[in-house]
């Protein structure tokens, strides 16, 4: 009898370690309307070209008008130079609010993003031109805020970061191999990362202190980066830009 308790005991233990190891997803899947041929058909035959609107800037919010200066509310679509679509994105009250869609010219899906009275608020996912996934995170109030992940072009992790507020508070970085990165370590929101290439090579260290670049010790290839460098791969409150994506891309 002992040992038939024992041996519950133990499978009981081998169960339970196998369930914490196993791998949770860290990102609910984006529920995207739009992947319904109906529903895609629908929000495209009502949306209205950016064209046909007004576009305001009301404290740094982006306002879409009607051409009598009343709110817009509906599908909003915007072309590629050559009439492809780019992206389908909702507004109410004038202001980004729902889903946003953005589309290569390939046909595959650029970002999904959620806004919330004209402010990033909620999950993102930002793919490549291949349909690998660069990045995805979520924004509250316009700040990243939670888990943050970036891939390589061959779908391997690259990194995962933990914002607080808009800063960084933690990170882990990992070559395109797969090895970890020991040197790169965020705790805090104090430390430095290593940047990599797609062949493993370092292309950039980049210092942090309470969640901020410290732009004195940005450096690349053992020499300081240039601002100008600094200014195209980063945004104005120091995180790194969505993948050098344009903004009006997102």
């Amino acid at each position: 009898m002992k040992n038939l308790i024992s041996l519950f005991i133990i499978i009981n233990f081998w169960i339970g370690c196998g369930s914490d190891n196993e791998v949770k997803p860290e990102f609910p899947e984006i529920k995207n309307p739009l992947d319904i041929q109906s529903k895609f058909d629908q929000a495209l035959s009502s949306a209205k070209e950016i064209s046909e609107l007004m576009v305001s800037n009301d404290q740094n919010l982006t306002v879409y008008l009607n051409t009598d200066g009343t709110f817009y509310n509906g599908w909003v679509r915007e072309n590629y130079t050559d009439g492809l679509l780019g992206s389908l994105f909702h507004v109410q009250d004038g202001k980004n609010s729902g889903l946003y869609t953005g589309w290569f010219k390939n046909g595959n899906k650029k970002v999904e993003r959620t806004w919330k009275n004209g402010l990033r608020d909620g999950p993102y996912i930002i793919w490549s031109s291949a349909g690998v996934i660069q990045s995805r995170g979520y924004y509250v109030n316009d700040l990243k805020n939670g888990q943050v992940e970036e891939f390589y072009s061959n779908g391997k992790i690259k990194s995962k970061s933990n914002y607080v507020g808009g800063k960084i508070d933690t990170f882990e970085g990992w070559q395109p191999n797969g090895s970890t990165c020991s040197i790169s370590s965020i705790k805090d929101g104090s430390g430095i990362i290593v940047y990599y290439d797609e062949t493993g090579l370092s292309e950039y260290n980049q210092s942090f202190v309470n969640g901020e670049i410290d732009y004195g010790n940005y450096a690349e290839n053992e020499s300081l980066i240039s601002e100008d460098v600094l200014d195209e791969n980063f945004t104005s409150d120091g995180n790194l830009s969505e993948n050098m994506i344009p903004q009006e891309d997102l």
